[in-house]
């Protein structure tokens, strides 16, 4: 089977490292190609064995430029398949035009808003709304929370199929820092905007001051500025990093991590912590976390407030043998994630679509 993958760039964070996971994963049976339509990818600093790559460049989301499109055309003809994950007009244009079998992920949602019309999410929205099961074979999304709020909000009656995101469990530790602390140490790690909350993570800090707890978080993003400024004016035994490309090392020294994002669409990050046998602490109100997180132990780790996380945290403090049970658990539940099972899943409805085409026409 020849697939196609198409996304933006290589800069799309954990969309990239997903589409690159099951990318890698697919080529070890089929044919595999990754298109890109950003102008500057930059140096692709990782190995994808038997993946190949390819640009088409595309000035910008609305670069209708013919010559280009009839191109993309083209190149989308000699698959059997193409996966989509993220909407750029000429690029859905060409797929719709090739006539050959869409796949079309949502890893996030839109940005269109009820209160703030825009001509661009109006066209979105639109455009979105007139194609879709008419001319995309089949629509994925990686949470049965992003499912529900696809259907509520924008394509009510549209059928939409769960995918799960998968995560590449490393099985080298050779990279692993061996650290050791006496300091209870609570990680986190995102993109610092406004929904991941990490605000809440400098709250519940602040309330543990009383005992020997030290925080870390790792990330960059807009709220950056307003989050030192409350460990500066707080004195929270908290240190803000940058991103790393070495999170793991820093997980592993980690006794707990907590994730007080809500609404996220999925949590890779979750996947991260549990195949380290770390707990992810989540809010109630997270999304996807939340599915990954609700089967262990019924629902442990799961908090509805600060407070109730507090509360946790200093029972994991004055039993620290108590997170050692959890170990083994955590790590069994990164397995349901594994690449191979999701590319599997992704492998069965590629063949899907493929099949009904060959039968009507």
């Amino acid at each position: 089977m020849k697939i196609c993958h198409y996304i933006w760039g290589a800069n799309f964070g954990g969309t990239w490292t997903l589409v690159r996971t099951i990318a890698k994963e697919q080529a070890k049976k089929h044919e595999v190609v990754i298109l890109f339509a950003q102008k500057d990818n930059g140096v692709l600093d990782f190995d994808l064995p038997k993946v190949r790559v390819h640009n088409i460049e595309y000035k910008h989301n609305f670069d209708l430029s013919p010559t280009k499109i009839k191109k993309t055309i083209k190149f989308f003809k000699g698959f059997d398949v193409i996966h989509i994950h993220g909407l750029t007009y000429p690029i859905y244009l060409a797929a719709i035009l090739s006539k050959v079998p869409i796949v079309f992920t949502f890893h996030g949602l839109l940005d269109f808003n009820n209160k703030v019309k825009n001509w661009r999410n109006l066209l979105k929205f639109f455009m979105m709304r007139q194609t879709f099961g008419r001319y995309v074979s089949m629509v994925t999304t990686n949470s049965f929370f992003m499912r529900k709020e696809l259907e509520e909000r924008y394509f009510e009656n549209l059928p939409i199929e769960v995918v799960y995101n998968c995560y590449e469990i490393p099985d080298d530790n050779s990279h692993l820092e061996n650290i050791v602390s006496d300091d209870f140490k609570i990680l986190t790690f995102s993109r610092l905007v406004p929904y991941k909350r990490v605000e809440l993570f400098l709250d519940i800090i602040s309330k543990l001051v009383d005992i020997n707890i030290v925080g870390e978080i790792y990330g960059d993003g807009p709220e950056r500025g307003k989050l030192m400024k409350t460990i500066n004016e707080l004195k929270l035994s908290v240190t803000l990093f940058s991103f790393t490309k070495n999170i793991h090392s820093r997980i592993e020294t980690a006794d707990l991590c907590l994730f007080p994002a809500k609404g996220e669409p999925f949590g890779i990050s979750a996947l991260e912590v549990l195949s380290h046998g770390k707990i992810p602490l989540v809010f109630s109100d997270g999304g996807g976390l939340v599915e990954i997180v609700a089967p262990l132990h019924d629902g442990l780790f799961i908090v509805n407030n600060t407070d109730q996380a507090v509360a946790l945290i200093r029972r994991f403090y004055n039993n620290p043998s108590e997170l050692d049970q959890f170990k083994e658990s955590c790590k069994k539940r990164a397995n349901d994630f594994s690449v191979d099972k999701i590319s599997g899943i992704y492998i069965h409805h590629y063949l899907t679509v493929i099949n009904r085409k060959e039968l009507i026409s």
